[in-house]
């Protein structure tokens, strides 16, 4: 099929788009490619596509230009970026926002993508890309194998700011390899990503702005990120999970902590483990055989042990090793553990049987070893001090006066709501707009609802007069909008409230020991707040209700096994939380999925909220200790 079009009144972008509109998807690089070219006379768009996209698809090769071309976008806009047809619609709002004519608007855009394609692909382990640096290029590797394409933006970010020498490459790889611990200790805590694709274009803002240095800012920003979904677990519970989860699977993950572990003790010549996999020392079988099953004291807790660190290892002779008794995996000429050395499988050189307390006592040493490899991130107490006072002072801005547009900000109002008024005998009718103002039914657009409602009065009655219109508009509902703007007061009290628990529990040792420091956590304006311990059956919360004048502290649980197993350990439970008040519980029979263990108290939020922190703290505390009885 041909297409003609009438040169200087078809625009052949637009044709482009509409003749595949019912077609086959095209790949979102499709139609940026063809937006960026189509609009240059047939000679530029040869010269275009020669020097830059073309070469753009040469070095990213097998790589999906698509993902790509959002990492960039992400890099480019700092913001979260939506994939498929809106982000196409997001990259023409940003290419078309320019002053400068279109042909040098064109050439400019295409030479940074060039420029960042050439950085993606050495990301992604593109050997001809590659960083020129041995060390990066081994540490990208490694982050890569954890498969979290949700941070390539973040590692996209840093690359440029390293070629760009506004990161050292020192700094870089303090930063890749503080990115690598966050994202492993994550996944080993079983914390879903979910909440990565707005942290990480938010990190890249703040890493942008920031006037320390970049290594010490990313460090500070992942230790005061404190969000359930978004913090970095802490060296108990990265401890914790691998002592207590089932490490086999996924299997590449667990090859990934065995060999980071391995290499550990060989800094300057990492080995390669591409012909390993990982070995169960006791066979996943092994309780069919009477010489495994006599090395357990309780052969029913073979189940917890096959698959803990304790006893996994690496070997290049799994087939040959196989279901072999102790002594033969020990004592066999090519692959027995007794002939190849790894520092991670030291303990089985001596061994003589291989029990439960053997894999335990192994298991404790890399679990130790782990927080030598993947260490939580340090920073000085200048780049600390700094992250606070930002967000304190954010925090403070947030608490100011409201005007209608923090109605829709909040999502009190949104666009398209309707307004009446029916103040006087004037019947009046607006929409709130799309850029949060108030669209009169003639069209006319106000940023307050006085001076709409007063334009409102003068066309109807030719009365010119001032009224608070946050009286007199109402919503669907029949709420006026002073109502609506008592509920944000509401929320800016909440804000006020959980901004003043983080720092107050941030002076507390204690609190800081178990939940990490909180000064840096975001505003909230909920309602609730809830921190993690490591577990993927319950959490800690707190919880405030200003218009019934009460704080709780609960344990919120979604696995009604653990629930009805601590309800079963009530009294000695509700001992610990004496202090602190009456205990409520939900039946562990109550027809509902969650269930909850909470104590509330009193609170006047008028007065100074001092005491009403410290028995938040205490009681987040008490709670914590309350779930170590289930662990």
């Amino acid at each position: 099929m041909s297409v003609t079009l009438d040169q200087g009144r078809d625009e052949p972008q637009l044709v482009f788009e509409s003749m595949n509109s019912t077609g086959l998807d095209l790949e979102t690089s499709d139609l940026v490619r063809n937006y960026m070219l189509m609009g240059c006379p047939m000679t530029e768009q040869n010269t275009l596509y020669v020097d830059y996209w073309l070469p753009m698809e040469r070095v990213l090769g097998n790589l999906s230009f698509d993902a790509f071309l959002h990492d960039w976008m992400v890099v480019t806009l700092k913001k979260p970026v939506t994939k498929g047809r809106a982000m196409y619609t997001e990259f023409k709002r940003f290419a078309a926002d320019s002053s400068m004519p279109r042909m040098e608007r064109t050439h400019n855009l295409l030479e940074n993508m060039l420029e960042y394609a050439g950085y993606y692909a050495a990301i992604k382990g593109i050997a001809s890309a590659g960083s020129g640096d041995a060390n990066v290029d081994r540490r990208l590797a490694s982050i890569q194998t954890l498969d979290s394409t949700v941070t390539d933006p973040m590692l996209l970010y840093m690359f440029a700011a390293w070629k760009h020498e506004r990161i050292t490459r020192d700094g870089l790889l303090r930063m890749l390899a503080d990115l690598e611990s966050y994202l492993f200790r994550r996944m080993v805590c079983s914390v879903s990503s979910n909440g990565l694709n707005k942290l990480v274009p938010s990190l890249i803002a703040k890493l942008e702005s920031a006037e320390d240095d970049p290594a010490e800012t990313f460090a500070a920003l992942l230790l005061t990120e404190t969000a359930k979904a978004t913090r970095m677990p802490t060296d108990k519970e990265f401890r914790q999970a691998l002592l207590g989860e089932n490490l086999y699977r996924p299997a590449s993950r667990c090859k990934y902590l065995l060999a980071g572990l391995e290499n550990h003790n060989h800094p300057k010549d990492p080995r390669s483990f591409d012909e390993y996999t990982v070995e169960h020392i006791m066979p996943q079988n092994a309780m069919a055989h009477a010489e495994w099953r006599d090395m357990l004291s309780d052969p029913g807790r073979f189940p917890l042990l096959v698959n803990s660190l304790g006893n996994l290892t690496l070997t290049a002779y799994n087939s040959e090793l196989s279901d072999g008794t102790f002594e033969h995996k020990k004592n066999r000429a090519i692959g027995g553990y007794n002939s190849e050395y790894l520092s991670i499988s030291a303990e089985l050189h001596d061994a003589t049987q291989w029990d439960e307390q053997a894999i335990a006592r192994r298991g404790a040493r890399l679990a130790d070893l782990a927080l030598q490899v993947w260490t939580s991130p340090t920073a000085g107490e200048q780049a600390m001090q700094t992250l606070r006072s930002r967000n304190l002072s954010q925090g403070e801005r947030e608490q100011n006066a409201v005007d209608f547009a923090d109605l829709c900000k909040r999502g009190i109002l949104t666009a398209g709501d309707m307004l009446e008024s029916r103040y006087a005998g004037v019947i009046a009718t607006a929409t709130v707009t799309e850029d949060r103002r108030i669209r009169l039914s003639n069209g006319e657009i106000f940023d307050s609802p006085s001076g709409a409602f007063r334009r409102a009065r003068m066309l109807e009655t030719g009365e010119d007069k001032q009224v608070n219109g946050w009286t007199v508009w109402k919503v669907a509902d029949g709420g006026t909008l002073d109502e609506l703007r008592q509920v944000s007061n509401n929320i800016s009290l909440r804000r006020s409230f959980w901004n003043g628990l983080y720092k107050y529990a941030a002076t507390r040792p204690d609190f800081v020991a178990v939940y990490g420091d909180p000064s840096g956590r975001k505003t909230n304006s909920d309602t609730w707040i809830s921190f993690g311990v490591g577990s993927g059956f319950c959490h800690p919360d707190g919880a405030l209700n200003i218009r019934d004048g009460y704080i709780t502290v609960d344990l919120y649980f979604i696995d009604t096994f653990q629930y009805t197993k601590l309800y079963g350990m009530k009294d000695s439970v509700e001992r610990m939380l004496s202090a602190l008040g009456e205990a409520t519980w939900d039946e562990p029979e109550a027809d509902k999925k969650n269930r909850h263990l909470l104590v509330r108290h009193d609170v006047d939020f008028s007065d100074g909220m001092t005491e009403a922190y410290q028995w938040m703290t205490d009681g987040l505390l008490v709670m914590r200790s309350v779930y170590d009885l289930l662990v």
